[in-house]
């Protein structure tokens, strides 16, 4: 299967993303992103691919991932009901991992180019640190964010996962026009974006441009586009109190009727019932 990029908003307003999953299932979806990835399933059981690696994970599976390196976790069929749960921390690349003081960071962050599994006390002492960040904002998190990374990069207990090392530099030219195409969509949201637009940045015909994104990302250009307007309608539901259909038009969503069909199609619930169950 081949693996869909994904590119992250590039507005976090946090060095370090704090993200959680509780969803019915984990679904098969490889993907890849320019971040880091720390991922820490609190439970869930099943299939964890990251780069030429496929293993079984379970409850307490901590994994980091490098930079553009294709990874999904795919669960297992288990008890209805019950939920499949895990935290994950996405960063970017940053310039005080060049400080002195962090080089051995810098080398944590080079050897998760190939996938890394982390064990015993050092998995289990990053567990409690990753679910306190959650409940961190500004200079507090970010001194912690560094303290855990200190502490994975000094730990012995740890396995290496994937045989090949993949990167920025062993992309494709296909990769590369749609990695600028996702990032303008990132950045343009908000307003009407048209396909030939994009296309006429690229050099390509709409036609081209269309069969390549859907073969690359795994979706149409507008599914796409509609996907990313929902990720971050969810942002503004669950962080804000502004009305849903404020949230729609900060969206880019020209209309409410055709805000609450994509958000519905694409989390399962409407925007009111998405608002009430975060909180």
């Amino acid at each position: 299967m081949r693996a869909a990029v994904e590119v992250l908003f590039p507005d976090f307003g946090s060095s370090v993303r704090v993200c959680t999953r509780n969803e019915e299932e984990f679904a098969h979806r490889l993907h890849y992103h320019a971040e880091y990835e720390l991922n820490l399933i609190v439970q869930s059981q099943g299939t964890r691919y990251v780069g030429d690696s496929v293993q079984e994970y379970g409850p307490g599976d901590l994994v980091l991932v490098g930079s553009n390196l294709p990874h999904t976790w795919h669960s297992a069929p288990g008890k209805k009901r019950e939920k499949h749960r895990a935290v994950f921390l996405q960063f970017r690349e940053a310039d005080y991992f060049d400080w002195p003081e962090l080089i051995h960071i810098r080398r944590l962050l080079e050897v998760s180019q190939h996938g890394i599994q982390f064990h015993g006390k050092t998995r289990d002492l990053a567990d409690v640190m990753m679910q306190e960040l959650a409940t961190l904002t500004g200079v507090p998190r970010l001194t912690k964010f560094l303290a855990l990374l200190d502490l994975l990069s000094r730990g012995k207990e740890y396995t290496q996962l994937s045989s090949l090392q993949i990167g920025p530099r062993g992309k494709s030219v296909a990769q590369r026009r749609i990695d600028r195409a996702c990032k303008f969509i990132h950045e343009n949201y908000r307003r009407p974006i048209e396909q030939r637009e994009l296309a006429d940045q690229l050099g390509m015909t709409p036609a081209a441009f269309s069969r390549l994104f859907r073969r690359v990302t795994g979706l149409t250009f507008v599914h796409y586009v509609n996907q990313v307007r929902v990720k971050h309608a969810c942002t503004l539901l669950a962080e804000s109190s502004e009305s849903i259909s404020q949230i729609s038009l900060d969206s880019g969503f020209e209309n409410l009727s055709n805000f609450n069909r994509q958000f519905l199609r694409w989390k399962k619930v409407t925007p009111r019932n998405f608002r009430q169950q975060y909180q």
